[in-house]
Protein backbone atom coordinates (compact mmCIF):
# COMPACT_ATOMS: atom_id res chain seq x y z
CA UNK A 1 0.00 0.00 0.00
CA UNK A 2 1.45 3.04 -0.82
CA UNK A 3 -0.41 5.66 1.48
CA UNK A 4 -0.34 3.55 4.80
CA UNK A 5 1.47 4.05 8.23
CA UNK A 6 1.49 7.17 10.02
CA UNK A 7 3.64 9.46 7.88
CA UNK A 8 3.88 12.82 8.24
CA UNK A 9 2.58 15.05 5.35
CA UNK A 10 5.77 16.79 3.71
CA UNK A 11 4.36 20.00 2.61
CA UNK A 12 6.15 22.16 -0.68
CA UNK A 13 5.75 25.87 0.08
CA UNK A 14 3.39 27.37 -2.70
CA UNK A 15 4.55 30.34 -2.74
CA UNK A 16 8.21 29.27 -4.21
CA UNK A 17 8.81 28.74 -7.47
CA UNK A 18 11.24 26.18 -9.48
CA UNK A 19 12.44 22.63 -8.68
CA UNK A 20 12.90 21.56 -5.14
CA UNK A 21 15.52 18.99 -4.35
CA UNK A 22 15.04 16.32 -1.71
CA UNK A 23 18.36 14.49 -1.26
CA UNK A 24 17.71 10.96 0.88
CA UNK A 25 21.00 9.72 2.80
CA UNK A 26 21.03 7.14 5.40
CA UNK A 27 22.73 3.86 6.33
CA UNK A 28 21.44 0.41 5.06
CA UNK A 29 18.07 -1.11 5.36
CA UNK A 30 16.29 2.03 6.86
CA UNK A 31 13.89 2.70 4.44
CA UNK A 32 14.31 5.13 2.03
CA UNK A 33 13.46 4.29 -1.31
CA UNK A 34 10.15 3.11 0.52
CA UNK A 35 10.17 7.16 2.03
CA UNK A 36 10.98 8.31 -1.65
CA UNK A 37 8.07 5.93 -3.29
CA UNK A 38 5.53 7.27 -0.37
CA UNK A 39 7.02 11.64 -1.14
CA UNK A 40 6.67 11.42 -4.46
CA UNK A 41 2.79 9.51 -4.25
CA UNK A 42 2.28 12.60 -1.93
CA UNK A 43 4.15 15.16 -4.07
CA UNK A 44 1.95 14.08 -7.29
CA UNK A 45 -1.16 13.96 -5.00
CA UNK A 46 -0.83 17.62 -4.32
CA UNK A 47 -1.03 18.14 -7.92
CA UNK A 48 3.23 18.72 -8.24
CA UNK A 49 5.63 17.30 -11.08
CA UNK A 50 7.68 14.70 -10.03
CA UNK A 51 10.65 13.31 -11.10
CA UNK A 52 13.10 10.84 -9.32
CA UNK A 53 17.02 10.33 -9.80
CA UNK A 54 18.95 7.18 -8.89
CA UNK A 55 22.05 7.92 -7.33
CA UNK A 56 22.89 4.91 -5.83
CA UNK A 57 26.43 4.03 -6.78
CA UNK A 58 26.85 1.16 -4.19
CA UNK A 59 24.32 -1.12 -4.48
CA UNK A 60 22.74 -2.18 -8.00
CA UNK A 61 19.21 -3.24 -7.01
CA UNK A 62 18.73 0.12 -5.40
CA UNK A 63 17.57 1.75 -9.07
CA UNK A 64 15.35 -1.57 -9.86
CA UNK A 65 13.38 -1.06 -6.62
CA UNK A 66 13.14 2.76 -7.02
CA UNK A 67 11.65 1.54 -10.50
CA UNK A 68 9.06 -0.46 -8.95
CA UNK A 69 8.63 2.71 -7.05
CA UNK A 70 8.12 5.06 -10.05
CA UNK A 71 5.76 2.45 -11.90
CA UNK A 72 3.78 2.40 -8.92
CA UNK A 73 3.29 5.94 -8.59
CA UNK A 74 3.42 6.79 -12.28
CA UNK A 75 6.52 9.12 -12.10
CA UNK A 76 9.26 9.26 -14.38
CA UNK A 77 12.87 8.13 -13.13
CA UNK A 78 15.85 9.34 -14.42
CA UNK A 79 18.83 6.54 -14.59
CA UNK A 80 21.89 5.26 -16.39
Amino acid sequence: EIDGGNATDFVVPKHESGPHVIMVVGVNGVGKTTTIGKLANQFKNQGLHVVLGAADTFRAAAIDQLQVWADRTDVPLVKQ
